[in-house]
């Protein structure tokens, strides 16, 4: 028995959240003891995750009420459950809403992330990681803090140094930067991507390697100078042949371009040939001025020289693709070798913190599942899945779809249903990792089961006009994207939009829709730019339709990059400061001020040579405009807060977190109004800084200039015109949509921009994976299919982007884009508009009349209490004094400071057994000596007292003596200073901390490290661990004294 696969390709407002909805209510009402626990529905936001559980849950509650607002649910369900009356019906749903609510856990309406990560997490032990692992999504810091890790550790005579050498001079040659810290930064970024990690292995072993490294560079510039030299031979013997006949360039017609042509392959500069050396090599007689061509005698050596020079022609072809191939293959070599490094720093990182990158989950699970394995792995989340649902399928991944298909296919052998939904028009997040072609092709993935496409062609989003323009725009625009394709009669895009065409569900003729083309030539403005004119329009068009009655908050600007949104939040908030603005920049914890003075003060409270910061805190902690006016000399100091400046050295003392509840209350920020969702979600991400790092605060000025200034706050809707990107307008539908920055590149290549290839021709076959820049060069190379696929992606992508953007409006649409149109051809979105609306067309297209009307979506109060609109509550901030403190001496400052006083010891505060405790406790296995102490350094502890080296030295010696060595052999899993709880015979808590307990197999070790004399409450404090240790359930514990300085290892016994 097969189960069935339904496909749902939904167009943009196709009510695709409704189908989903009723496809699942009726599953749970088809069998509402135990259905709920077997259906996984898998979105792609947590946004679209909380709509569909709302949505459901909600009509449930509607349908046991047998309320209107559920009417149209119960007519869409109704065929799905035949022979129950409507009656049975609501008591069905009354049921499974009951049992829903009371085991929430089990309801799976989740995103792709959060569903692969609990089957991770249930299968932490077969994976090897600890039980309490966490999940982080932050890439950039973690790979970026791999990289400075690695660049920081690098060591004399090992084979790394020699890379980063290397790679340093070959940018030097080449008259580019010589830090190359960044360029590695951004090739790391691939650690995490998923056509790396499907290769990673293979590609791992091939650049492990030096030597096998070396010579396929070398064979591959040998190749390239044997290919040069075959065509700088060629060029010069057709000028040896026509030296031969006496004839010289000048004999030729136009000859001055044969010889600019010979001299650059001379020079082995390939470049291709003019259109007077394409007509010397179809015909002889070309080479000739008309005189000359009636003297039979030089038309044969012109047939002579031209059969010559085709040769020729054939070498610089050869040596044009043998150069590319050569140059686009070894650009990135350098810092490829370096991934393989980086990602082992990674992962030690990632070990040091109990976490695991969320973009790792995906091929962890895949080559866990395997071919065999699904129903094992999917058990272990927890459930068997009878019905499984993915929305947004064109945004799933290749790893993602694999490990999906696994499960699928389990479900469909068993005669379950499954469900795809998706859009290949709305398929935005290539850079995620997002591949539409697995739903276009869903087809061939179950070419053994049936699969049943169905096509959602109603538009409930939009008016008729604005569905008519968008029909006619996207149909002709796929079109004439197909002509850029460089295979002849191409229509894939075309195909890929044959669904465009919907139909209104709204009766009438409404809507409106407007192009305007901004030409600053034909409005005779040359002090102009087209922006400004744009914008000037835009500001005139957003307040006629406020004039006519349209409330700003129905409106949305969408822009392409963050920096035209930017852009124009900086020129409404010159030229139009009475429309109110609402974008993702206002939400920034950078833009509150309270949490900007907090930064500023701490920013002080490091360095008190920071005027800057002082002067902020004084502006805006408690000093008045005019006494700035007033004061002279020294202002800020002058007009700073006096306490902050007084108790400076007693609040560094304070622990981070409270040292932020401090200053809060010091500035009486919690009195601030409109601050305390700002301060709120700021000290939730201190808390999350310090489960990760220590109580720092330079450290954590670090993280807020490179991730926190960035974090926006969850906020309630705003009255104000919105400003957003596409990317973020996905998913969303806004009565008018404006569009002023219509004029995106459509292929244009970029810097960063790289391509992974998988080259089949030898000697490039001898790496498995290679990163290729993407540049014009790799049309004539090995890699130009892969090149011209990425562009034909680029041409998709951007279609798309048009396609999402457009299909956002309920009502109006206004475009604005450039009036004159590039001369490289359909270049940009600009002449894609062009060329799709007429070339002749003028500066205005419209079509209808503005609708300033908003009528509210259809939302009755019939006492539906899951889908009541929820009121916005206000907030406040209060601050209460701790009664329990704690101080840090900062004393460790003290060991920089005296460092030439030979009578005063750094012993004075940390005796060197102290230090060498530290040192011993920070160690996992003998390769991190190193690494243990250059951070020790990084904080200041090792002084010119205490020198590296000796501390080296001494740590060698004892961790290589047998009985010490194993236990840092990197085979034991480790507990270090790990606190063990437990009470006393009167019932206090007792805390206990070992050193060093290791554990292997059944075989259980506690290690103390001592530095002083042997005593005998040393063992006994090693039987007390013994003794917890045996009674947490540990067989037969063994427990050590290593008395370090004089290497003595003692065993104790319990």
């Amino acid at each position: 028995m097969n189960g069935n696969l339904t496909v749902y390709k939904a167009s943009a407002g196709s009510g695709k959240t409704f189908t989903l909805a009723t496809r699942c209510i009726a599953l749970l009402l088809a069998a509402p003891a135990s259905s709920y626990r077997h259906i996984l529905a898998v979105t792609f936001t947590n946004k679209a995750t909380a709509e569909m559980k709302e949505r459901i849950l909600g009509q449930l509650f509607g349908l046991s009420r047998g309320l209107p607002s559920s009417a149209d649910y119960l007519n869409t369900v109704r065929p799905a459950l035949p022979g129950l009356s409507d009656e049975e019906i609501r008591q069905r749903a009354a049921d499974v809403l009951r049992r829903i609510v009371h085991d929430y856990d089990r309801f799976r309406v989740t995103t792709i992330d959060s569903f692969f990560q609990s089957v991770v997490t249930n299968m932490a032990h077969e994976l090897g990681l600890s039980a309490n692992f966490r999940v982080d999504i932050n890439d950039t810091d973690v790979i970026d803090q791999a990289v400075d890790r690695l660049m920081a550790g690098l060591q004399p005579n090992t084979a790394v140094l020699r890379w980063v050498i290397s790679y340093i001079r070959e940018r030097i040659d080449d008259n580019r930067r010589w830090d190359i810290t960044r360029e590695v930064k951004r090739l790391a970024r691939n650690l995490l991507r998923e056509r790396y990690l499907m290769l990673e292995n293979r590609l791992r072993d091939a650049l492990s390697d030096e030597e096998r490294l070396n010579g396929f560079r070398q064979r591959l510039r040998e190749q390239d100078e044997a290919a040069a030299d075959h065509m700088e031979s060629a060029a010069r013997y057709l000028e040896e042949v026509m030296e031969e006949h006496g004839l010289g360039f000048e004999a030729f017609s136009r000859g001055s371009a044969l010889a600019t042509y010979l001299h650059k392959l001379v020079d082995r500069l390939p470049d291709a040939p003019s259109a007077t050396v394409e007509a010397y090599l179809s015909n002889p007689e070309k080479w000739l001025r008309k005189a000359d061509q009636k003297r039979p005698e030089l038309v044969a050596v012109c047939e002579e020289l031209r059969s010559i020079l085709e040769t020729v022609e054939n070498f610089r072809q050869e040596y044009a693709q043998a150069h590319s191939n050569y140059v686009l293959t070894t650009a990135n070599l350098g810092p490829l070798r370096l991934l393989g490094e980086i990602g082992r720093e990674l992962t030690h990182i990632n070990e040091e913190a109990n976490r695991f990158m969320l973009a790792k989950v995906p091929i962890l699970l895949n080559r866990l599942i395997g071919s065999d394995d699904a129903p094992f792995v999917f058990e272990k989340a927890g459930t068997t899945f009878l019905h499984v649902m993915i929305d947004e399928f064109q945004d799933t991944s290749t790893l993602q779809w694999r490990n999906f298909k696994t499960l699928l296919l389990e479900n469909m052998a068993a005669g379950n249903s499954c469900l795809l939904v998706g859009d290949v028009k709305q398929s935005i997040y290539r850079f995620r990792g997002g591949d539409w072609g697995i739903l276009d092709g869903i087809r061939k993935e179950f070419p053994h089961h049936p699969v049943d496409v169905q096509e959602l062609t109603t538009n409930y989003r939009s008016q008729q006009r604005v569905i008519d323009f968008n029909n006619r725009f996207f149909a002709r625009a796929a079109a004439i994207l197909d002509e850029l394709s460089p295979t002849e009669g191409d229509d894939r895009i075309a195909r890929l939009y044959a669904d465009v065409a919907q139909q209104c569900a709204a009766d009438g003729d409404g809507g409106y829709v407007r192009v305007h083309f901004t030409d600053r030539r034909a409005a005779g403005d040359d002090n102009r730019s087209a922006d400004d004119l744009r914008m000037d329009d835009l500001e005139t068009q957003v307040r006629l339709l406020h004039a006519a009655g349209l409330p700003y908050s129905a409106m949305a600007v969408l822009v392409r990059w963050n920096k035209e949104a930017a852009a124009l939040i900086d020129r409404f908030a010159t030229d139009c400061p009475d429309v109110p603005l609402v974008s993702d920049e206002a939400f920034l914890l950078a833009a509150s001020e309270a949490v900007q003075l907090l930064i500023h003060a701490m920013r002080y409270l490091a360095d008190p040579t920071d005027t800057i910061a002082l002067a902020f805190v004084a502006r805006h902690g408690n000093a008045v405009a005019a006494d700035w006016a007033a004061c002279e000399g020294d202002r800020p100091t002058a007009l700073a807060h006096t306490e902050f400046i007084s108790r400076r050295e007693a609040l560094l003392t304070l622990p981070l977190y409270e040292l932020q509840e401090e200053l809060i209350r010091l500035f009486g920020l919690d009195q601030r109004p409109g601050q305390a969702a700002y301060l709120m979600a700021y000290l939730d991400q201190v808390l999350a800084f310090l489960d990760d790092n220590p109580s720092d605060v330079r450290l954590f000025l670090e993280h807020w200039n490179d991730v926190l200034s960035g974090v926006s706050i969850p906020a309630a809707e705003v009255e104000g015109l919105r400003v957003l990107t596409i990317h973020k307008s996905k998913g969303l539908q806004f009565h008018t949509v404006l569009l002023p920055f219509c004029d995106w590149p459509i292929e244009r290549d970029r810097p960063d921009d790289l391509l992974w290839c998988e080259p089949e021709e030898a000697p490039y076959n001898e790496l498995p994976l290679v990163p290729v820049p993407t540049r014009s060069m790799a049309r004539d190379s090995i890699y130009a299919a892969d090149y011209e696929h990425e562009h034909f992606q680029r041409r998709i992508e951007n279609l798309n982007l048009l396609y999402v953007a457009f299909t956002r409006a309920e009502k109006n649409l206004l475009v604005w884009t450039k009036g004159y149109a590039s001369p490289k051809g359909t270049s940009t979105i600009c002449d894609l508009i062009k060329k799709t609306l007429g070339d002749e067309l003028d500066d205005t297209f419209e079509s209808g009349s503005p609708v300033t009307t908003v009528v509210g979506h259809r939302h009755t109060d019939d006492g539906n209490r899951l889908t009541a609109r929820p009121e916005p509550l206000g907030i406040s901030f209060h601050t209460y004094p701790s009664r329990v403190s704690f101080r840090q001496s900062n004393r460790s400052q003290e060991f920089i400071a005296q460092a030439g006083d030979p009578d005063r010891r750094q012993g004075e505060y940390i005796d060197q057994g102290i230090l060498l405790h530290k040192i011993f406790s920070a160690l996992d296995t003998v390769a991190d000596v190193d690494r243990v102490l250059d951070s020790f350094e990084a904080e200041g502890l090792l002084g010119e007292q205490i020198k590296k080296d000796s501390l080296r030295r001494l740590i060698c010696r004892r961790l290589s003596s047998p009985q010490t060595a194993q236990w840092f052999d990197g085979s034991w899993q480790l507990f270090r200073e790990v606190a063990i709880l437990s009470r006393d015979t009167e019932g206090r808590l007792l805390v206990r901390r070992p050193d060093r307990v290791m554990v292997r197999n059944d075989e259980t070790v506690v290690v103390d490290f001592k530095f002083g004399k042997q005593r005998e409450e040393h063992n006994t404090q090693v039987r007390e661990y013994l003794g917890l240790l045996s009674d947490m359930g540990r067989p037969s514990p063994r427990g050590f004294l290593w008395y370090v300085f004089t290497n003595t290892v003692v065993e104790v016994n319990s």
